[in-house]
């Protein structure tokens, strides 16, 4: 349960960060897509913190599955810049995202005792889900509306022949 709570917060922090970054492919990847991602990271986090119940040395061994874990995102996010254009400006900082919180989370919130964490899971993934599909028209696109830029003045030209003399006159 840790783990997915953790990508729920993960995702959340990851679809508003996202907003403002420039999308390599704004109908696939947009801040939908990211929470779904960082949920999954979440139950990964999660089976993997479980798988090592029995390790002595348990969050070592976390940190460093997560770190190698972490590194693979990004070795996808520098091939995935072959692909599309902006993918690793685009992914990179929002893999340290989720990885972060996730990692850091997940381990944080493992302490707290299964029966106060039972109601969690499912309203941090509905908001979580939620606020990604708000969000997924919003960002970095334009608006698609056809339109003048707003004038600010009229240009009068004087009455001599020469362009020196224009001046212009505020609406």
């Amino acid at each position: 349960m840790a783990g997915i709570v953790a990508g729920s917060i993960a995702a959340v922090v990851a679809a508003l960060v996202s907003l403002p970054l420039s999308s390599p492919h704004d109908a696939l990847i947009n801040s939908a897509t990211v929470v779904i991602v960082a949920l999954l990271v979440g139950v990964v986090a999660g089976i993997l913190w479980r798988s090592l119940a029995n390790s002595a040395r348990r969050i070592l061994v976390f940190a460093l599955l997560w770190a190698v874990g972490f590194v693979l995102a990004a070795i996808v996010a520098v091939v995935g810049e072959t692909q599309l254009e902006r993918f690793t400006s685009f992914v990179l900082p929002l893999a340290a995202i989720v990885f972060s919180i996730t990692g850091l989370m997940t381990v944080a919130l493992a302490h707290i005792p299964v029966s106060r964490l039972r109601w969690l899971p499912v309203p941090a993934v509905v908001l979580a889900l939620a606020l990604g599909i708000a969000l997924a028209g919003q960002g970095d696109s334009e608006s698609g509306k056809l339109e003048l830029p707003p004038r600010s003045g009229i240009i009068i030209p004087s009455p001599a022949i020469g362009l020196s003399n224009e001046r212009l006159v505020p609406l």
